[in-house]
């Protein structure tokens, strides 16, 4: 005998295996390339795999970053440039998107960038 429950629990497991792939593979808005609006040659790329550059026309330093909260990151970047943000407590920042602007917190320091691609 068929229990009549087998097609809703079948369909049900289905439904929360695409949700939950679908909310996996989704993108954190703060993935992109970023310009900053008043020192226009200075860059931040955030990369899907937790990358970050940091290009300022003349160095370009590179790491890591973790969301660690709602609006906040936590950075390491590699080298002297790394142990420089370390050393200054510099290394959490706090971050605020809306469209394609991004305002950051880093350091007691704001800045504005825009949505480059």
């Amino acid at each position: 005998m068929k229990n009549k429950w087998t097609p809703f629990i079948v369909f049900t497991l289905f439904l929360l295996i695409v949700l939950g792939a679908i909310a996996c593979r989704s993108t954190p808005p703060i993935v992109g390339y970023w310009q900053d609006v008043e020192q226009k040659n200075q860059y931040l790329e955030f990369s899907k795999d937790g990358r970050v550059i940091f290009d300022d026309g003349k160095n370009i330093i590179t790491g890591t970053y973790e969301l660690i909260g709602d609006n906040y990151i936590k950075v390491k970047f590699e080298g002297l440039g790394g142990a420089f943000f370390s050393l200054f407590g510099a290394d959490t920042w706090k971050y605020q998107i809306a469209g394609d602007t991004m305002t950051l917190q880093v350091g007691g320091e704001s800045a504005t960038l825009k949505r480059v691609r």
